[in-house]
């Protein structure tokens, strides 16, 4: 095989390390659930990103009750002035210092008090929907945000157990219906995790190891690392309560930065915290958190630093 020639040639103590430099020269290749997880997710937030739009529209709209009251009340005090079965009256603005004028549609089908009450009635319809329709907003912008860490998640999934992993946390979420067939048990994934001067560096790099390392790897006086209002991984510096060094803490905010929805971003804002400040609301949904007394500091993604990072076991 002389075309192997050039190639190095490289020997394993086990199995175990065969397999795992195999998985890592594997780089940036996706399997095929993977593909089909991603496809999955865009589409959800695709359909939320309508929705979301249509909301926005009627959310619009019912901030026109006031006015819509508004024009009830100038009806009310003028029934005696308004004309029957007219499209339109112009009339005094009772809520004007100056008297202006103010012209009001009507239905030339109903009378002025029957206008009135009309306008009465769709107030109190606008006025219902503005609270249901904030809730419904908030709901759609907790869904999409909580979608595109999945998202974020996917794009450094490349190995069949960490395809699994997501597969089952949208299983639990209902995005997926879960098919009762029995395949062979996979390994469970690991996050990942490096040293800088001395110090382990812990990366998750989906919901179910950002829960794991912060939750369960970490130690209370540990620092937590994440990307600022963008999805991305929790990352650990484990102290051992040492203090942490100034490259240690740019090292871990840099896989933060780079393991997150912004990694081909530049001056990416990355929060830190002892982990003690880190807490995970009552029913929240996996990898979310809230947390306090953090530091920010901005990092722009480097790919290379992160190899090198990486392959410092």
């Amino acid at each position: 095989l002389e075309h192997l020639a050039n190639f190095t040639i490289k020997t394993f103590a086990n199995m175990s390390s065969a397999v795992e430099f195999a998985n890592n020269l594997r780089g940036k290749r996706r399997t095929p659930e993977t593909e089909i997880l991603q496809k999955l997710v865009s589409a959800e937030l695709s359909r939320l990103a309508r929705k979301y739009s249509t909301l926005s529209a009627e959310e619009a709209e019912a901030e026109l009750a006031d006015e819509t009251r508004k024009n009830a009340d100038i009806l009310m005090s003028n029934l005696h002035n308004v004309p029957m079965h007219r499209s339109e009256v112009t009339l005094s603005d009772i809520y004007s210092e100056t008297e202006a004028l103010v012209t009001i549609a009507l239905s030339p089908l109903l009378s002025p008090l029957e206008n009135a009450q009309q306008y009465y009635t769709k107030y109190n319809k606008l006025k219902r929907a503005q609270i249901l329709l904030v809730e419904q907003l908030t709901k759609c912008q907790e869904e999409m945000a909580y979608l595109e860490s999945i998202d974020t998640a996917l794009k450094f999934t490349h190995t069949a157990p960490e395809a699994l992993e997501i597969r089952q946390e949208l299983i639990a979420a209902g995005y997926i219906k879960e098919i009762s067939k029995k395949h062979a048990a996979l390994p469970q994934a690991k996050p990942l995790s490096t040293t800088s001067d001395g110090f382990t560096i812990i990366i998750g790099k989906n919901n179910r190891q950002n829960d794991l390392v912060t939750f369960k790897q970490a130690q209370a006086d540990d620092l937590w690392f994440h990307t600022k209002d963008i999805p991305g991984s929790h990352v650990i510096l484990r102290t051992e309560q040492q203090k942490a060094t100034d490259q240690a803490i740019f090292n871990a905010a840099m896989c933060a930065a780079y393991f997150s929805k912004a990694k081909n971003s530049t001056t990416v804002p990355v929060d830190y915290t002892k982990r003690r400040y880190v807490k995970k609301p009552s029913g929240a949904k996996p990898g979310f958190v809230i947390y306090e007394k953090q530091t920010t500091l901005y990092i722009t993604p480097d790919e290379n630093i992160v190899k090198q990072l990486l392959e410092h076991k």
